[in-house]
């Protein structure tokens, strides 16, 4: 469990598979999306056991200090040990904390949680090119637009762009350096 002010990480568990589910297939969350299988028990079970077992994923319940009410999932995909660099997403799947600071605080907990202990160099994100709120979200903790990766999702029977949107372990340091000095 990694504990801040507003939140607390804590790893995924198959007991969050209804809530997880719920998010992942809610309408205003996963436009936002890659194609994804039908909502079906069976499909989900066994995601969410690949998920737990996997060794290029981490992912973490965001929970609200506050109420303990559970609010999000962050974490990481692709983790490439031998090159340090890993995909960074965050889903606020309780819509209440949308555009509320617990989603900075827990993208640094996982920030911090990827350059110190999972020793990476780069952490980035593939944002979709309509997702201007999760754009503007990296842009703000300092992520650097790297480019847009053309036409890489197919959903709904169009092609998809992404913007790719980088922070490497100096930047972030650096980051800090200058909140501090605030």
């Amino acid at each position: 469990m990694r504990e801040n002010h507003l939140i607390t990480l804590r790893p995924v568990n198959f007991e969050d598979l209804e809530m997880l589910t719920k998010w992942n297939f809610d309408p205003d969350i996963s436009k936002y999306f890659s194609q994804r299988p039908e909502n079906d028990y069976n499909q989900q079970v066994k995601w969410l056991q690949n998920l737990l077992q996997s060794e290029t994923k981490r992912k973490f319940i965001i929970i609200d200090n506050e109420t303990s009410i559970p609010i999000g999932i962050i974490g990481y995909m692709h983790i490439d040990t031998n090159n340090r660099n890993a995909e960074i997403g965050i889903t606020v799947g309780n819509k209440n904390y949308w555009g509320k600071a617990h989603s900075k605080e827990a993208l640094n907990a996982c920030l911090q949680f990827g350059f110190e202990e999972l020793n990476l160099h780069i952490i980035y994100s593939r944002v979709f090119e309509n997702n201007l709120r999760a754009i503007r979200f990296f842009e703000k903790a300092r992520f650097t637009t790297d480019g847009i990766k053309r036409d890489c999702f197919f959903k709904e029977n169009e092609f998809i762009s992404s913007v790719e949107l980088s922070l490497t372990a100096d930047e972030f340091v650096i980051m800090h350096q200058d909140e501090e000095e605030e």
